[in-house]
C-alpha cells in the first residue's frame, strides 16, 4: 500500500476539515502506520494532493498544505 492509499483506508481517522473558496483541507491520522497526511482538492484547479508531513508540523502543513508542499510532499500530486 502506497502512503496515497492511506487516506481512503478506514483505519485513517480524520482530526481536522476545512474549506474556502472551493478548496477543501482534510488532516488525518493513519493509525496503523502512525502517520499524519494532509488531503487538499481545489474543485476548480481540479487538484488533488496529499502531503506526509512529519507529525511535528502537520498542524502547520494543515493551515498552509502549498506553501509547505514542495518540502514535505511524500505522497501525491495531480492534475487531472
Amino acid at each position: 500500500m502506497s502512503t496515497c492509499d492511506h487516506i481512503e483506508d478506514d483505519l485513517c481517522g480524520e482530526l481536522a476539515y476545512r474549506e474556502s473558496g472551493g478548496v477543501s483541507v482534510r488532516l488525518c491520522w493513519h493509525a496503523p502506520s502512525d502517520e499524519i497526511f494532509v488531503e487538499v482538492r481545489n474543485d476548480r484547479e481540479d487538484e488533488h494532493l496529499v502531503v506526509n508531513p512529519p507529525n511535528d508540523q502537520a498542524l502547520l502543513v494543515f493551515h498552509h498544505p502549498h506553501a509547505l508542499a514542495g518540502r514535505v510532499t511524500t505522497a501525491l500530486a495531480t492534475r487531472r
